[in-house]
This record gives C-alpha cells, structure tokens and sequence, in this order.
C-alpha cells in the first residue's frame, strides 16, 4: 500500500510538472512584448480583457521601422492573438503615400505559429517564440500584394504588380533590448 501511493504522487507530481513546463512555453497574453521581423520592431498592446473563447484583441504599434512613412508610435496592425493556436489574426494598415485619404486596413490574415527557442543574438542566449512553418487547419497564412496600383482619385486598388509569399520570419520577444538587438541582426 505504501509503495502505490509513493508511486502515485510520484506520477502525479510528473504529470503536473509537465504541464506547467507547457503552459511556460506558450504565449497566453502577449501584452507588452515585442513584435520583431525583417521590416521593424514593434510593441504589442492587448485591449481589454480576455474573451469568453479566451482569447485577446490586440493593437501593435510601431517602435522602428524600414520604411520612412513608418512612425514611431503609429498603429500599424490590429487583431487577435489565438493562446491555444499560438497565432495572430491581423490587418495591416496600408498607407498610401501622398494620398492619405486613401490609407485603410487591409484584409484579415493569419500568421505562422510561433514557439520558444533559444536565439544567439550579439553573443547572448535569449528566448524568443519564433514564427515556424506551421498553422492551424483552417488558418493558412495569405500572400501579400507587392506593388498595387492605386487610383488616386478614387483610391480603389486596381491590381497587384506581383504577389510574396508569406515567410515565417517573425519573433516575439520579451524585453525592448532583445527586440533592437535581434532586428538589427535580421532587418532587410
């Protein structure tokens, strides 16, 4: 009798650890870290409280950009962040140079997946969740218009130059430091 419950707490406590290690390595809320790829460094913000799917809306704003037409502070994507799938659902604020009136939010999209990995960054080890070449069954990330044409007068979108793929090149990351220091490893 005494070896079964020794044995039972044992599996029991294993079981717990484990699930706890999980949860760690996933994002729940991702207020207050950082949205980093190729293109910038950005802070995400979520607005409100979690909803009853559990999941939240959120606002990210820019901190550096590659493109001058970029400020720093502006809100550039909007959307959701799904804990149990571990992506975004978001649109881009698509900004028409000169044309201002013609700025709008783009289509809904879905990121890659992101999980935690260990990153070399200016010889330091950080943690970081890095976008990887997986989605949910109904969420597939989209391509992205490069080079639309734009009526000025009417700001309709008339077609698309040529189509990107989408390339899961995106990290989250927890401090302000790491996200500089690892975009300046990767931007463009």
């Amino acid at each position: 009798m005494y070896k079964s419950k020794t044995i039972l707490l044992f599996f029991c406590a294993l079981f717990m650890n484990s699930s706890v290690a999980e949860v760690v390595n996933k994002i729940d809320s991702p207020d207050g870290l950082y949205y980093v790829n190729p293109k910038g460094v950005n802070k995400i913000s979520v607005v409100g409280e979690k909803d009853n799917d559990g999941d939240y809306k959120i606002q990210i704003y820019n901190e550096v950009s590659i493109y001058s037409a970029i400020q720093s502070g502006e809100l550039t994507i909007r959307g959701w962040w799904y804990p149990a799938l571990q992506q975004f659902n978001f649109q881009n604020y698509e900004k028409v140079i000169g044309v201002s009136r013609c700025n709008k939010w783009g289509e809904r999209k879905w990121s890659f997946k992101y999980i935690q990995e260990k990153v070399n960054v200016l010889g330091r080890d950080i943690s970081v969740y890095k976008q990887i070449y997986d989605y949910g069954k109904n969420n597939k990330p989209s391509g992205s218009c490069v080079g639309v044409r734009i009526d000025t007068n009417t700001c309709e979108r008339h077609r698309c130059n040529s189509w990107e793929d989408p390339k899961p090149n995106g990290y989250i990351v927890k401090s302000k430091q790491d996200a500089h220091d690892l975009f300046y490893l990767i931007k463009e």
